[in-house]
């Protein structure tokens, strides 16, 4: 039997056949799909697997547009919600990612250094980057990493951007009005501070003699320091009984300090820099997790909309199924009643008697079958082997037919057996009795 042309699955998608393999296996691929390599199309054991509801031997005639523009509107939703999965599933990466550094940032200051969880509840733990671990020690920047950053999650955040005083003074004020400085933290955590650090260095380089500083090459002037500017050499102390490594530094200070403050102010603007960047993108993930909810709704939508589809179908197979195995209940009770017409019809007719000497041995509807019950009874009487040949003597005045058999070369002998046709009445004939 050859594979149908077109085949409908439970799924509601609707399969045609494309192509046939060396061994006669009939390949399909859905409808609506143009083209397709023939390594990624199913089988009809496949499609069975998930369901065959319907199959032709013929495309069936198209009657408009639809049908076909329903179906690939489905297909391009199908495609579109792939690719949103796949991003999906990228952002819960990125999530997990970076849940695991808020975790970091806001743990226990004792707790584990990978994990941060405590160690009297820790016992065997995994995690991204670290895997399955136990309790390891936090260092001590970690300790104050995260005093300070849970010090800082425990601050009123608002919708509103910090006011400069709150930026440049995090943890408040004093009634004196200087910066306070929590337990634990350091004063480089509170800008002001570090402003005024730095604005004190500043200002002792800017007021020390500018140039470069050196020792006097004169032998009058020994252990001297000297600088030039505009052109003139100017004295800056003389340092007596200094080790040579401390000179150096006395003599590089000028330079250095200068040096540092311009990649401090550079440092600083690029951070400033950063953190506009970062709030960028964290409104921008904020966008992004939007959408991923919409497209998550989205998808929800659509699939509960296919799972209606799909139990409407169910529905109407059950449906199908009932009518079908209805015509087949209906179909057999026909047979069962044209049967039984048959017969009754063939009882109203004429049998035919089977007997050997007059013993009568059977009555049946076909003369066949009463030949064939002589002729049985015959052959058992003979030994096995012998080669026997019937034949049948009719009587054409009276239809009796008489059995008579030829055993190898003898000659043809009667055997007693004779089939008789017998009329059989449908009704009782009173005036057949008298």
């Amino acid at each position: 039997m050859s594979a149908p042309l077109v085949v409908n699955t439970k799924d509601g998608a609707c399969w045609t056949r494309r192509s046939v393999t060396e061994g006669g296996i009939a390949l399909y691929a859905l409808a609506g799909v143009c083209s397709c390599p023939e390594f990624v199309m199913a089988t009809l054991d496949e499609l069975a697997s998930r369901g065959i509801v319907g199959s032709a031997d013929a495309l069936p005639m198209p009657v408009g547009p639809e049908p076909r523009s329903e179906v690939e509107r489905l297909a391009k939703q199908v495609v579109v919600l792939q690719d949103e999965l796949s991003e999906v599933r990228f952002d819960a990466a990125r999530a997990r990612r970076e849940r695991d550094v808020i975790r970091e940032r806001v743990s226990e200051p004792f707790g584990c250094a990978y994990c941060g969880v405590v160690k009297r509840s820790h016992g065997r733990r995994y995690i991204t980057g670290a895997g399955m671990h136990g309790w390891t020690r936090p260092s001590d920047e970690q300790v104050k990493d995260r005093m300070l950053a849970r010090r800082a999650a425990r601050m009123p955040v608002g919708s509103e951007p910090q006011s400069d005083d709150r930026a440049k003074a995090p943890w408040g004020r004093g009634k004196d009005g200087r910066p306070l400085l929590p337990m634990g933290a350091h004063w480089t955590d509170v800008p002001e501070l570090v402003d005024q650090h730095l604005a004190g260095i500043q200002a002792r380089v800017d007021q020390a003699q500018p140039g470069s500083w050196f020792v006097s090459p004169t032998d009058s002037a020994p252990d001297t320091v000297c600088t030039q500017y505009d052109g003139y050499t100017r004295t800056v102390g003389r340092f007596a009984n200094v080790l040579s490594a401390d000179l150096d530094l006395v003599l590089h200070a000028h330079s250095d300090l200068r040096w540092c403050l311009d990649v401090i102010a550079k440092l600083r603007a690029r951070v400033t820099e950063l953190e506009t960047e970062l709030a960028k993108v964290l409104c921008r993930h904020a966008e992004d997790a939007s959408a991923i909810a919409r497209l998550v709704q989205e998808r929800n939508a659509f699939r509960d909309q296919r799972n209606n589809v799909f139990a409407t179908n169910e529905e109407l197979r059950a449906k199908f199924e009932a009518q079908m195995s209805r015509a087949d209940t209906l179909d057999r009770l026909l047979r069962t009643a044209q049967d039984r017409v048959a017969e009754l019809e063939a009882a109203q007719g004429t049998v035919h008697r089977a007997s050997h000497d007059s013993i009568v041995m059977g009555l049946y509807t076909t003369a066949a079958e009463a030949r064939k019950h002589c002729e049985t009874e015959e052959r058992r009487s003979w030994p096995t082997g012998t080669t026997l040949a019937f034949d049948w003597i009719e009587d054409e005045d009276d239809g009796v037919a008489e059995l008579v058999v030829t055993a190898g070369q003898n000659e043809e002998s009667t055997t007693g057996y004779v089939v008789e046709v017998l009329e059989v009445a449908s009704e009782y004939d009173a005036e057949a009795d008298e």
